[in-house]
């Protein structure tokens, strides 16, 4: 049977806490980063889209879910490349080198979903 030595095992213990709390520290500015994004995000002005839910979809990772409401909205979509509908969805992006990318870090993962009729239209990731 190994026995490691004493300051191995500090070593260890110590690592693992330090891993742990940087882990925290992730879910707690996930959790800021959500609670900013529901009180300040909006969407462009006569879109027809109205921001649906926010939501921590793990360490560093949201989720921003749109509906296009407006009927008019939905088929001009539906009617873009993919490409194009990528770059229409980022629109709810937030700004790079805003308050909200100082709260999360430029390590976070945001996702928006523009969703119609219950079905999503386009997903995209926000560029950092």
């Amino acid at each position: 049977m190994l026995n490691p030595a004493p300051s191995t095992v500090k070593m260890l213990v110590a690592i693992i806490s330090i891993i742990g709390l940087a882990s925290c520290g992730d879910e707690d500015k996930t959790s800021a980063g959500v609670d900013w994004l529901k009180a300040n995000q909006e969407v462009p002005v006569n879109s027809g889209w109205k921001i649906g839910e926010v939501t921590a979809t793990g360490k560093g990772k949201m989720e921003i879910i749109v509906d296009l409401y407006s009927a008019t909205a939905a088929s001009k979509l539906k009617s873009l490349s993919a490409m194009d509908k990528g770059e229409v969805a980022r629109l709810v992006c937030p700004i790079r080198g805003t308050e909200f990318w100082e709260i999360v870090g430029t390590k976070a993962t945001v996702v928006v979903k523009l969703t119609s009729m219950g079905s999503t239209e386009v997903t995209a990731i926000c560029r950092r």
